[in-house]
């Protein structure tokens, strides 16, 4: 049997991983029960740490697999303190509507996933 401490010790991981480490059918259990949460898609987490702002930063860019960027990297850094502010990462979208390459900066809210383009 696993602790899922030890199989998240940051209180958030990619759920693939996860799934490499015990089977799908415990990870489909342990999200049907609580005990784990999907924070975005394929990235799960332990419930009691999702305020924490080390896991909110860590499940952005682990969902986005870009860096944190502006006040959240200061933040990172402990250049910022660290408050309930939004966590910003830089991620890419696979294509536009042209079908052309872009940039984009995610925001993620605290309660609410939001995706904003860089003005």
């Amino acid at each position: 049997m696993h602790t899922l401490a030890a199989l998240v010790p940051h209180g958030v991981g990619r759920r693939d991983g996860v799934t490499l480490a015990s089977s799908s059918s415990s990870v489909a259990r342990w999200l049907s029960d609580g005990d784990l949460v999907l924070l975005h898609p394929g990235v799960v987490a332990l419930p009691e740490r999702v305020r924490e702002w080390d896991v909110r930063a860590r499940a952005a860019t682990l969902w986005t697999r870009g860096p944190l960027s502006h006040g959240s990297a200061l933040n990172h850094l402990g250049l910022l303190p660290r408050d309930a502010t939004p966590v910003h990462v830089t991620g890419r979208l696979t294509s536009d509507p042209d079908g052309c390459r872009r940039e984009i900066e995610a925001v993620l809210r605290r309660r609410a996933l939001e995706l904003e383009p860089s003005r």
